[in-house]
């Protein structure tokens, strides 16, 4: 639905890519252009306002991806810190030199992804 990086609006590149996240109870998966698995994450979700999240990449583990995040009904916001060193987004705020990025998704219905490649 939206998507900045350290404060610009990137959602008008974004919208092409048909970007999704699939998740399950320990990883989520990137879906772009229709197509599964263009990256995975396990996770772990840490208690606080706004709550944490931990990314892990599925495929290079050395590295993990400190964010916080809000679910309000069907709708997710994540910040992710994409400079680990920096620690965790105090805030849902992506800030122009911050090395966040700030996306919102909605939840799909059961379903309505079914007519793209997977």
């Amino acid at each position: 639905v939206a998507v900045e990086f350290e404060g610009a609006d990137q959602s008008p590149g974004e919208g092409p890519t048909l970007n999704r996240w699939l998740i399950t109870g320990t990883t989520i998966t990137i879906i772009t252009r229709g197509k599964v698995d263009r990256g995975s994450w396990r996770y772990r979700v840490h208690a606080g306002e706004p709550a944490g999240l931990d990314l892990t990449p599925v495929t290079t583990p050395g590295t993990t991806y400190p964010c916080a995040f809000r679910l309000e009904g069907d709708r997710l916001t994540v910040c992710l810190q994409n400079y680990p060193a920096r620690g965790r987004p105090k805030d849902l705020v992506s800030r122009k030199e911050s090395g966040v990025g700030r996306v919102v998704y909605v939840r799909m219905k059961p379903g309505e992804y079914a007519g793209q490649k997977q």
